[in-house]
């Protein structure tokens, strides 16, 4: 399954893709090029926000997780950067 929060609500739903849809990203790799600071934000117990925020590169990526049945699902990604 995967959550999502619809672009005009603030209610979860969840939706079925398949493994083919998935995609890996690695959100700790520090082998890249790009300088950033990750900083990790707890909304509450269900609610979590992991940042990478460049360093002096205008880089700004957002995650926003939610913990449904005690695991832990990305629902949204923001790109802010410059």
């Amino acid at each position: 399954p995967y959550l999502s929060y619809p672009d005009d609500s603030d209610e979860l739903t969840t939706r079925e893709i398949s493994l083919g849809q998935w995609k890996y990203r690695n959100l700790i790799d520090d082998s890249l090029s790009i300088e950033f600071e990750p900083v990790i934000e707890m909304k509450d117990s269900l609610n979590v926000v992991y940042s990478q925020r460049g360093i002096d590169n205008g880089i700004l990526i957002m995650y926003d997780f939610v913990k449904e049945e005690g695991k832990w699902y990305l629902v949204k990604m923001t790109n802010a950067s410059d």
